[in-house]
C-alpha cells in the first residue's frame, strides 16, 4: 500500500509540473496580441479598458473607488495594485501632447498576466478537486484537460474578469468537497469566502454559494463521519451561518465601494441588469436560442470532445458519489440556466464551467480506465480529447502570436493611398474591430471622454456612414473598410438595411484586400463574437472608377 502511494506521489511530482509548464506556454504564447502601440491607443479587446478603471482612479485621483460597478472591484484591484507598483510612473504619459500607448500597453499586459496566474492556479485547483473525488490519476487528467481546453486557453490571454472568476469558483467547489468529506469549520469558511471573492470579481459569481448550501443538505441526510464536536456544531447550524458570513465579508472587504458609493454603484448595477434583460440587438435575433448558442460554443471549439465525456462524467458522479457530487452538478446546471436566461450572449460566460467540465470528463475517463473491459476505450478517448483540444489551442496561440488582420489592412491603406486627403468610409467610429484608422480607437463612448478625446489622430479623413446605403452614396468615400463586427449579426438576422448596404457597397466599390478569419477547423458553425476578437474578417474596398 505504501509502495503504491509513493509511486502515485512520484507520478504527481513528475507530471503536474509538466502540465503546468504546458499551461504556461499555451497562455503566454501570443500574450502581446493586440496590445497598444504607436498606431492604436487601446488594445483590440473591447473590455480590457474597463479592467484598468481601478488603476486610473488610483493614479489620477489617489482613490480606491474605481467608479466602475458593472462588475465587482476585486479584479480591478488585482490589476491596479501591481500595475501601480511596477508601472505607476507611466501615468505622466497621459498628459496632453504625450503618447500614452506605452503606458496603456504596460498596464494592459499587467492585467493579462493576472489572468495567466489565475489560469495556472485553476489548473492546480482542478487537480486537487479530481484527486479528492477519485485519486491522483483523476486529478492529473483533469488538470491536463483544462490545460488544453480552447475556451480557457483563449480567455487566459485577456485582461478580463472571466478566468479569475473561474479560479474562485473552482476554489469554492474544492472547499465544498472538503467540507463534505471532513466536515470542518475551516472548509465551511473557505467555501463561503471563495464564493464572496467570485462575486467580487463579477457579481453573478455569487451563484456558487449554492454549492456549500447543497452540501449542508447532503450532509444532514447521511450518517456523520466526523467528530462529535463537528457534528454538534453542524446541528447547531453555525457552519451554514459561518459560510454565509464569510461570503458576505469577503465581498465587502474586496468590493467596499459597492456600499460606500452606493448611489453611483446602484446606477451601474441597474444598467447592467437592464442590459442583460434587453440584450444586444441584432445579436439576439441572430441567435434566438441561448441554450443552443452556448451548447454550440462549448461543443466546438470551446471544449470539443470533452463536452459529451464531461456530461457522462456528471451522471456517473451522481451515481457513484451521490450526495458528494450534488454541489458540482447543481452548480453546473444552475450556471448554464443563468447564462441561458440572459439576452446578452458571449462565449466567455461559459468560462466558469470549464473547471467542472475538466473534472467531470477526467472522472469518467478515470473510472473507465479502472475497468479492464473499458481501459482501452478510456485511453483512446483521453488521447483524442487531449490531442484535439491541444491542436485547437496550439492554433489559437499561434494565431495570437501572428500578424493581426487589422495591422495588415492598415499597411495596405498606407501603401495604397495616393492622396493624404483621400477619405475612408467606416460604418462606426474606430473601435476594436477596425484597423487603427485613428490613434484613439476606443469607440464612441471612450473617444468622447475628455481624457482621451485629445488623442484623436486619424490617418486620413474618416467618414462614418452607419448601415445606411444612402449615406454611402451621398458621402462617396474614396476607400471603405468593412469589419465583420459591423455587419455579421445584422446580415445573419436580415436586420434593417444591412443587406441593402452590402449590395450598394459591392456595386460602387472594388474589393482590394481581405484579411482575417478563424483558424482552420474552427468554423463548423457561426461562433460567438468574442471567439473572433483576435481574427476578425476585414475587407478593404476602393471606389470603382
Amino acid at each position: 500500500m505504501q509502495a503504491t502511494e509513493s509511486r502515485h506521489k512520484l507520478i504527481v511530482y513528475l507530471l503536474l509540473p509538466l502540465i503546468l509548464a504546458l499551461a504556461t506556454a499555451l497562455r503566454l504564447w501570443g500574450i502581446t496580441w493586440g496590445l497598444p502601440d504607436s498606431t492604436h491607443l487601446f488594445s483590440y479587446h473591447p473590455d480590457e479598458y474597463h479592467s484598468l478603471r481601478g488603476l486610473f482612479s488610483l493614479l489620477l485621483t489617489g482613490s480606491l473607488n474605481p467608479h466602475f460597478f458593472n462588475y465587482g472591484s476585486l479584479y480591478l484591484y488585482l490589476v491596479a495594485i501591481p500595475a501601480a507598483l511596477l508601472h505607476g510612473g507611466l501615468v505622466q504619459q497621459l498628459e496632453p501632447g504625450a503618447s500614452p500607448d506605452l503606458a496603456l500597453r504596460a498596464w494592459t499586459l499587467d492585467a493579462r498576466l493576472v489572468s495567466v496566474l489565475a489560469a495556472l492556479g485553476t489548473v492546480v485547483v482542478v487537480y486537487a478537486i479530481g484527486r479528492r473525488l477519485a485519486g491522483p490519476l483523476c486529478g492529473l487528467w483533469a488538470a491536463a484537460l483544462l490545460t488544453v481546453m480552447p475556451l480557457h486557453v483563449l480567455h487566459s490571454h485577456y485582461g478580463t474578469v472571466d478566468v479569475t472568476q473561474a479560479l474562485f469558483i473552482a476554489l469554492c467547489l474544492l472547499f465544498t468537497i472538503k467540507l463534505y468529506q471532513d466536515g470542518d469549520l475551516a472548509s465551511a469558511i473557505g467555501a463561503g469566502a471563495m464564493a464572496g471573492l467570485a462575486a467580487s470579481v463579477k457579481y453573478n459569481g455569487a451563484l456558487v454559494i449554492v454549492a456549500p448550501l447543497v452540501t449542508y443538505m447532503a450532509v444532514s441526510r447521511r450518517r456523520p463521519r466526523t467528530s462529535a464536536a463537528h457534528q454538534e456544531t453542524r446541528l447547531r447550524g453555525t457552519m451554514p451561518v459561518a459560510t454565509l458570513a464569510a461570503c458576505l465579508l469577503a465581498f465587502v472587504l474586496t468590493s467596499p465601494y459597492t456600499f460606500l458609493a452606493w448611489g453611483e454603484a446602484s446606477e451601474h448595477i441597474a444598467h447592467e441588469i437592464e442590459h442583460m434583460r434587453i440584450g444586444e440587438h441584432p445579436a439576439v435575433e441572430a441567435d434566438p436560442s441561448a441554450v443552443l448558442f452556448h451548447l454550440k460554443n462549448l461543443a466546438w471549439p470551446g471544449a470539443g470532445l470533452l463536452l459529451p465525456v464531461a456530461l457522462i462524467g456528471l451522471v456517473m458522479l451522481l451515481q457513484r458519489h451521490r450526495r458528494e457530487s450534488w454541489p458540482l452538478v447543481v452548480f453546473t446546471v444552475l450556471w448554464f440556466v443563468m447564462i441561458s436566461a440572459a439576452r446578452v450572449r458571449y462565449a466567455r460566460y461559459e468560462v466558469p464551467l470549464t473547471p467542472v467540465l475538466a473534472v467531470a470528463g477526467a472522472y469518467a475517463l478515470a473510472r473507465w480506465a479502472g475497468h479492464l473491459r473499458y481501459k482501452r476505450i478510456a485511453t483512446v478517448l483521453l488521447a483524442l480529447t487531449f490531442g484535439l483540444n491541444a491542436t485547437l489551442s496550439y492554433g489559437i496561440a499561434q494565431r495570437l502570436a501572428s500578424s493581426d488582420p487589422r495591422q495588415e489592412i492598415l499597411r495596405s491603406i498606407i501603401s495604397g493611398s495616393a492622396s493624404a486627403q483621400a477619405t475612408i468610409g467606416i460604418i462606426s467610429e474606430p473601435w476594436f474591430g477596425l484597423p487603427p484608422l485613428d490613434y484613439c480607437n476606443g469607440g464612441t463612448v471612450i473617444r468622447h471622454n475628455p481624457l482621451w478625446r485629445g488623442f484623436q489622430r486619424p490617418i486620413q479623413p474618416l467618414v462614418v456612414t452607419r448601415l445606411d446605403p444612402e449615406n454611402l452614396k451621398r458621402e462617396n468615400p474614396d476607400w471603405f473598410v468593412l469589419s465583420e463586427f459591423d455587419v455579421r449579426d445584422s446580415l445573419r438576422a436580415e436586420h434593417g438595411l444591412a443587406p441593402q448596404f452590402i449590395a450598394a457597397l459591392d456595386s460602387r466599390y472594388k474589393l482590394v484586400a481581405q484579411r482575417g478569419g478563424p483558424p482552420p477547423g474552427f468554423a463548423l458553425w457561426p461562433l460567438a463574437s468574442d471567439w473572433n476578437y483576435p481574427w476578425p474578417l476585414i475587407r478593404l474596398y476602393v471606389r470603382a472608377p
